[in-house]
């Protein structure tokens, strides 16, 4: 029995940052729509904050002309920005540098 101070976690599925990323996450691949789109309808405007990180960190890494070498992090941004579709991801997990068989 929940406490009437205490909101109840199946009546609120966006209340955990984790509810959230997942349900937007889940959205963008289904629907195909952007980010933007999917925070202002599903979460009133309230933005998430991987997109925000993984755009930082690309930058980041495109200055010190690093992303060849973090691939995965670059995937994610793209993702995020929508220039890579997210059935693409596992192709760069199976092409990670650290899985490649070095002769």
């Amino acid at each position: 029995m929940w406490n009437n101070r205490l909101p109840n976690p199946n009546q609120h599925p966006a209340h955990s940052p984790g509810g959230r990323n997942r349900r937007v996450a889940e959205a963008f691949v289904k629907t195909g729509r952007s980010i933007k789109e999917l925070e202002d309808e599903l979460l009133n405007g309230q933005k998430l904050q991987g997109p925000i990180t993984a755009e930082e960190v690309n930058h980041m890494l495109a200055n010190k002309n690093m992303e060849d070498k973090f691939p995965l992090f670059t995937a994610v941004y793209l993702i995020c920005k929508g220039d890579k579709p997210p059935s693409e991801f596992i192709n760069c997990i199976r092409s990670h540098p650290e899985h490649m068989v070095k002769a």
